[in-house]
């Protein structure tokens, strides 16, 4: 698979042998953090791809060791992949309250909150438009109930009839009871 990546026989050795040994550990800590195959399946790929140019020090590494290096590096293109998540959903909204997350806050706080509003958005995918719109207006662009009625062309009580059926669309697709707890 990455045999093209090496002229050293020895490196080519080492590398197979790094891949059989690590590749399903690798693929499920990836998976743990990203949640989606496909891109657990991405991040490994490009772990492997990293670890061509960190070949040698990995050599020298005792295999606990060279466990642990290798772990990071896919756990550590996992977060880089939710961060590049987190950008899209960012760019999706121009609002200037959607700007990309500081450096000094805590990460694991972070990784939380953006896996939650990617979630949130997915399922609020699944509801009809007018109910997508009148939650991600009121929610995530904080318009008021008569900004919202100016921008679908409708009176406020519509809107609140649509914002009251919508919060109770999304609870029932989110699985939840009416007081908030799941079912």
């Amino acid at each position: 698979m990455y045999t093209f990546l090496y002229e050293d026989a020895d490196n080519l050795i080492l590398f197979e042998t790094l891949y059989k040994r690590y590749y399903r550990e690798l693929l499920k800590v990836a998976y743990c953090i990203l949640k989606n195959t496909a891109k657990a399946e991405d991040a490994v790929h490009d772990t492997f791809v990293n670890i061509v140019s960190h070949v040698e020090t990995i050599r020298d590494l005792d295999d606990e060791t060279q466990r642990n290096y290798i772990v990071t590096m896919v756990r550590n293109k996992s977060i880089d992949f939710l961060r590049a998540d987190r950008r899209e959903i960012v760019r999706d909204f121009t609002d200037e309250k959607y700007t990309e997350i500081s450096a000094d806050s805590d990460i694991l706080n972070e990784l939380c909150d953006r896996e939650q509003e990617v979630l949130l958005l997915r399922e609020m995918d699944r509801l009809k438009e007018k109910y997508r719109m009148v939650l991600e207006y009121y929610y995530f662009r904080e318009l008021t109930r008569e900004e919202i009625a100016d921008l679908m062309d409708a009176d406020v009580k519509m809107v609140d009839v649509w914002l009251h059926r919508a919060r109770m669309k999304f609870a029932k697709v989110l699985g939840l009871k009416q007081d908030g707890k799941k079912k």
